[in-house]
């Protein structure tokens, strides 16, 4: 057969029915019937294939196959079947490759990812044909390229939000060592999610490697060339061998197609000089398209689509971490935006108080300044300053009198302590200081002295003490 020899023939029969998929811009008229839908397709509803899944509608064609809904008779669930075009299994060992494929696809386990279930054949019972098959969770919506070619651009939250969990989906596939090799916008579903937004899911993760491995009439210089013409990354034009950072090339013009509404390479000549474009010149920055998108996502976006393998993410996980490190930079402005006005609302309101506090007494008022001539107070004489109080000044309390000692009178007897079997012992008097008089105490017995006519001083003690100077001695004449 023509088709099992040639190379480029197969390439153009996938194209075109990519080609006549993207064409249809309005849904299906509800009144359609499924007979009118189905009369050129493969499986008829009401089919059984392969002893198990029963056909119930049809619902695309694709460039790997036909997809339909059908209900599996083991699991009682609805499952899609997708059928693969002869081409991918012309013989058993390409149908062993593609079996192994779709196992290794089943190890990505996540939430964006549209799980495959089983890898089956039928024989058809006009023909004798054989037809190879996968069944996979079924996802009720529609395609993110139907959404697209309806709607136009996306906004650019969803827009953002969307990119975040695709991104989030290839790092899983990544992570498991499996390349999706045909991302593009048609094979990403959106589903419903409760919070009334939307979430995707990535369909067909390693069927277009498989499907190329296992044709017959695929060479090592055409291996790398499956795909969709307009989402290849520049190294599979050049023959490169296919990687994860071709994956992020690929996600990157999804994500310039949500943002735009367009490919940010497009011809009306032929999908392959638009595909030779991006080996000429730069992609555009998606605000060229769509003035909205902020520079920053500009950045992250164009860092998927650098023609350099070198110059672009890696990985997936590279280009999330640069999405979320943006994210991280939007909140904080965007928290400082608001804390400015609380910040400045704040200040005012302590201004604010703190002039309402201050007395108005004492702001006295121009009129009441001018009105009230002013009289400097006379200086009043230092010491004798009027009291600042309104209660009188207390009188000073009297002079203690000075105690004289008399002959008669007894010295002062201090506290003493009984000590069993010891004395008293007076304490002894202070010693006076230099000049100054102190009095010694006489007995009580003893009498003034007289000698030679000399009468003691009026004011003289009587008896009991001599007044003697600090040195001891008594005045000239008195008796030592």
């Amino acid at each position: 057969m023509h088709l099992d020899r040639c190379e480029i023939c197969p390439r153009l029969l996938s194209e075109a029915a990519h080609a006549l998929a993207t064409t249809v811009t309005a849904p299906l008229p509800d009144d359609l019937d499924d007979e009118e839908l189905s009369w050129n397709t493969t499986f008829q509803p009401g089919t059984l294939v392969g002893q198990r899944y029963l056909i119930r509608q049809f619902i695309a064609r694709g460039g790997m196959g036909e997809v339909y809904e059908a209900f599996d008779r083991d699991l009682q669930e609805r499952v899609a079947l997708k059928t693969v075009t002869s081409t991918a299994c012309d013989n058993a060992s390409a149908a062993r490759r593609l079996k192994a494929e779709v196992q290794l696809a089943r190890r990505v386990s996540h939430p964006n990812v549209c799980r495959i279930y089983d890898f089956g054949t039928h024989v058809l019972l006009e023909t004798g044909a054989q037809i190879s098959f996968l069944t996979m969770e079924f996802v009720d919506g529609q395609t993110l390229g139907q959404r697209v070619r309806l709607a136009g651009a996306l906004p650019v939250d969803e827009a953002r939000e969307l990119g975040r969990q695709l991104l989030r989906g290839l790092s899983a596939a990544h992570e498991a060592n499996v390349l999706h090799r045909d991302f593009k916008s048609d094979n990403v579903m959106l589903r419903a999610d409760a919070g009334g937004g939307w979430s995707p899911l990535i369909l067909d993760f390693g069927l277009a490697r498989a499907a190329e491995a296992g044709s017959a009439s695929a060479s090592s210089r055409s291996s790398d060339l499956l795909g969709t013409l307009g989402y290849i990354a520049p190294e599979q034009i050049q023959g490169q061998p296919h990687s994860t950072a071709s994956d992020v090339y690929a996600f990157g013009i999804v994500w310039f197609e949500m943002l735009t509404g367009e490919l940010p390479f497009e011809s009306a000549a032929s999908p392959a000089a638009a595909a030779l474009a991006r080996l000429e010149r730069p992609a555009p920055a998606p605000s060229s398209k769509n003035p909205l998108v902020p520079s920053d996502l500009d950045a992250v976006v164009l860092g998927c689509l650098q023609r350099s393998r070198k110059d672009r993410f890696r990985t997936a996980s590279e280009a999330l971490a640069a999405l979320e490190a943006l994210e991280a930079r939007t909140r904080t402005a965007i928290q400082k935006r608001r804390f400015v006005p609380l910040i400045v609302a704040a200040a005012l309101g302590g201004i604010a108080a703190y002039a309402t506090a201050i007395p108005s007494a004492a702001k006295p008022s121009a009129e009441a300044a001018q009105a009230t001539p002013s009289v400097a107070p006379s200086a009043a004489p230092r010491g004798l300053e009027p009291p600042t109080s309104s209660e009188p000044t207390p009188a000073a309390p009297p002079p203690k009198p000075v105690a004289r000692a008399t002959a008669n009178s007894t010295p002062p007897v201090t506290e003493k302590r009984q000590i069993l079997g010891a004395k008293p012992t007076p304490t002894p008097a202070p010693a006076p200081e230099l000049g100054e008089q102190r009095r010694v105490p006489l007995p009580p017995t003893a009498e003034p002295v007289k000698k030679d006519g000399w009468e003691p001083f009026p004011d003289a003690p009587s008896s009991g003490s001599i007044a003697t100077d600090s040195a001891g001695s008594a005045p000239p004449g008195r008796a030592q």
